[in-house]
């Protein structure tokens, strides 16, 4: 059907377009792989006579892509060698369900419809099934590709990221089966359906919104881990009432303006949140530093609340710190802290919210931990943290979790945001704004920040729910219930003192209920069952 060259060019092309078509690399490339990448592929293949030989070209293929797209996995600066074998497994693994895959797309000019959508929803059952591995591995799932595009991206409302990857494998089937009968009208039904849902949506909802805002600070601290905390070497480390300096100074250009809501990463600042660590006086030099005149009206304030000690060897905790920071203000304030539940015996990685005046903040525990940093999945992994001074680990949290304010707010942690159920439990519980606290540290000078951005980008159309975003380093910013970006910090290089600072955004608040905040992955994933049911019965039980 074709020559060697030609079906070694198309290996090749369609490599170089799903590989870098992703938002977070070439976005008009990932318009071109949400229709014909993966067809592309399998028209490559289509001359391999023997299953067992497509299923290796689909694995070699997939797990290569997958290396592309996970690249910022191999950064060893924090990590350590170790994570390499664990990259290795993953595109392996990735490489290994697309092989399968490959082995059953049929050697045949006639490919039936049902043959099409039973082969799309075994795609999207394997890309399910991963969440389900350890803490579940979320990060590159083939819808990701319909995310380069504000239009094309309006469909994750219908039926959430795993109904665009199964819009995307269907697309391109459809794609594989138009070049071989040489009909492609449906296919460009498929291929345009994102774009034009996407506008409709658009259109509708914007003349529905009735222009309330939020007034948001978002701080992005830009602390290295040694920096953060005496990580491998103390010579690094910034003090933490050095750390409460540089985040009091980047907010006081700000306290001028009404603000609703002020945004802190995950795990902001050392220390647990209620340890008193801190002297009341040193406190108090640093207050009056930095906000001055304005200082003393703060310390009235204080006294009339009951929140204040004037005892200079009081010591005070990082809750006392962000309390104040409320009631100066007069704005709520979320921000990431650890947290020793002396009553239960267990730490949590958490997020806490302030309101001005009030003296017991909400706390939210994070449910999705990190393997081997945050807990420990197997035995083995223990002696691997120890090597990088972990010792202490976290308890996962039960619950999704309302924060009340002027919005319902619910709050993620991380990589929580890459969670598509996750995050819909906090919709289903009535919240009207996500905010999102992360630290991508991790990984210096990696795409990590943009995918885990899009990511953010995709739980908000899902929810017809705005997102906030404050990143230690990473991208901080807001984004609308459509999933358009209204802000986000900007950066003038890769220097702590470059990506440093504080974002002031004015936040549409208009949310609306999609069909995904209301049916979920459920819908997707039992269709996606029940047609591969039937498949099996078809070409393997009979």
């Amino acid at each position: 059907m074709k020559s060697k060259l030609q079906s070694i060019l198309l290996f090749f092309l369609s490599f170089f377009i799903c590989a870098f078509g992703q938002p977070a690399r070439i976005s008009f490339l990932g318009i071109v792989a949400a229709a014909v990448g993966y067809g592309l592929f399998f028209i490559s293949v289509y001359d391999l006579s023997k299953r067992s030989k497509r299923f290796l070209a689909g694995l070699i293929w997939f797990t290569l892509v997958s290396s592309v797209q996970l690249s910022w996995m191999i950064s060893i600066k924090y990590m350590g060698m170790s994570i390499i074998l664990v990259y290795f497994f993953i595109i392996l693994g990735l490489g290994a369900q697309f092989g399968l895959l490959t082995s059953l797309v049929p050697k045949k000019r006639d490919v039936s419809f049902f043959e099409i959508i039973a082969l799309a929803s075994l795609w999207t059952l394997f890309e399910w099934s991963r969440v389900y591995f350890i803490s579940g591995f979320t990060w590159n799932p083939i819808g990701l590709h319909l995310a380069s595009n504000s239009l094309s991206m309006g469909s994750a409302a219908l039926f959430g990221v795993y109904g665009l990857s199964f819009l995307v494998m269907l697309t391109n089937l459809f794609g594989y089966k138009a070049f071989l009968r040489k009909k492609a009208f449906l296919f460009l039904g498929l291929a345009l359906f994102p774009y034009f849902f996407g506008y409709l949506n658009q259109v509708i909802h914007d003349s529905r919104n009735n222009g309330d805002t939020l007034s948001a600070l978002l701080v992005q601290t830009a602390l290295k881990p040694e920096e953060k905390e005496p990580f491998q070497t103390r010579e690094s480390f910034i003090p933490p009432t050095e750390q409460w300096y540089r985040i009091l100074s980047s907010l006081k250009a700000n306290e001028n303006r009404k603000v609703d809501l002020i945004v802190m990463p995950e795990v902001a600042l050392p220390v647990s949140a209620f340890r008193n660590y801190y002297y009341y006086d040193t406190f108090s030099a640093v207050w009056r530093e930095v906000f001055q005149k304005q200082a003393e009206n703060d310390f009235e304030l204080f006294r009339q609340t009951g929140f204040f000690d004037e005892n200079s060897d009081a010591r005070i905790s990082n809750v006392f710190w962000a309390q104040s920071l409320s009631d100066h203000f007069g704005a709520e304030v979320i921000l990431g802290l650890d947290d020793y539940d002396h009553e239960e015996g267990k730490s949590y990685n958490s997020a806490f919210h302030f309101r001005p005046r009030e003296k017991v903040p909400s706390r939210y525990e994070k449910r999705v931990l990190v393997p081997v940093s945050e807990y420990i999945p197997f035995d083995w992994c223990a002696r691997v943290a120890k090597r990088y001074g972990i010792s202490a680990f976290f308890t996962p949290g039960n619950d999704a979790k309302i924060f009340h304010g002027k919005v319902p707010i619910s709050t993620s942690i991380c990589y929580e945001e890459t969670y598509s159920d996750l995050i819909r439990e906090g919709r289903i519980n009535g919240a009207k704004l996500f905010v999102n606290v992360t630290n991508d540290g991790w990984f210096p000078n990696t795409n990590l920040p943009k995918q885990h951005f899009y990511h953010g980008i995709l739980r908000s159309v899902e929810n017809g729910v705005p997102v906030l975003r404050a990143a230690n380093t990473g991208i901080t910013g807001g984004i609308d219930s459509l999933g358009r970006v209204q802000k986000t910090l900007e950066v003038k290089g890769t220097h702590p003192e470059k990506i440093r600072g504080c974002l002031h955004v004015d936040l549409p608040l208009y949310s609306y209920q999609t069909l995904y905040s209301q049916v979920g992955d459920g819908f997707i994933i039992g269709f996606s069952m029940i047609v591969f049911v039937f498949y099996l019965r078809r070409n393997v039980l009979i």
